[in-house]
């Protein structure tokens, strides 16, 4: 009788062991099944990019550039609110210091997983018609790095079209990006021909952009994960020699 109670003690403890080893075997499959989906949700997260245009791009009009923003399957956002004009107006005083404005920076939820296109050219336009006596290269700038900086900070990735073709300049921005962790960058150099058309003036202008930005010798060392080339022809203009 004994024996028995014993038998039915050790069957006991033997279901008992399987179903601890189903629920525990259950509990690894389900973590198992999380972990593979998360990693498939994470490849469907875009990851940041930072792409950056230097060279004579006044030269070739914006279709082009432009083509970069809107050609991403990111939804397109608007970059001046990321960082309003007027607002980097109000925090200068009669000494200029930058970093009022480029250490002010806020994360905006809305811009997550979105790509922004700035450039520095329709910044410089759009300050010299509306605040001509209030203007500057380094209050452009400073706009400029408030906006890349917001951007990455609030999860977008960013087309930047800048005019400056300076190596300094070029580091500065990838730099910017390192910073927020963003290891996806690109470069891409605009090298100009003269059109036909263009008088004398403009050919020596762009000669001489293309001459410093050769000069400036773009290359990964600065940085860049990726550098692109694009070699063309300068728009028409109609002008008098």
């Amino acid at each position: 009788m004994e024996s028995i109670k014993n038998y039915e003690t050790k069957l006991q403890l033997f279901s008992e062991f399987q179903k601890g080893k189903s629920i525990s075997l259950y509990k690894e499959k389900k973590t198992e099944r999380t972990i593979q989906h998360s990693k498939k949700m994470d490849f469907f997260i875009p990851k940041q990019k930072f792409i950056m245009v230097c060279g004579a791009v006044e030269f070739i009009g914006t279709e082009f550039v432009y083509s970069l923003y809107t050609n991403s399957k990111l939804k397109h956002l608007d970059s001046d609110n990321l960082y309003p004009i007027k607002k980097a107006i109000e925090k200068t005083d009669i000494i200029f210091d930058a970093s009022k404005i480029t250490n002010d920076i806020n994360n905006y939820s809305e811009y997550k997983n979105s790509v922004v296109f700035i450039s520095q050219r329709k910044l410089q336009q759009e300050l010299i018609k509306d605040y001509p006596d209030k203007y500057s290269n380094d209050l452009a700038l400073a706009i400029i790095t408030a906006r890349i900086k917001t951007a990455f900070k609030s999860g977008a990735s960013v087309i930047y079209e800048a005019i400056d073709i300076n190596k300094n300049s070029r580091e500065k921005c990838v730099n910017l990006a390192a910073e927020f962790n963003i290891n996806d960058t690109e470069l891409h150099v605009i090298w100009v021909e003269p059109n036909t058309s263009l008088n004398n003036t403009l050919i020596k202008l762009l000669q001489a952009i293309n001459t410093r930005l050769k000069f400036s010798n773009p290359s990964k060392d600065e940085g860049w994960n990726k550098i692109v080339e694009h070699k063309m022809v300068s728009l028409a203009y109609k002008h008098n020699n």
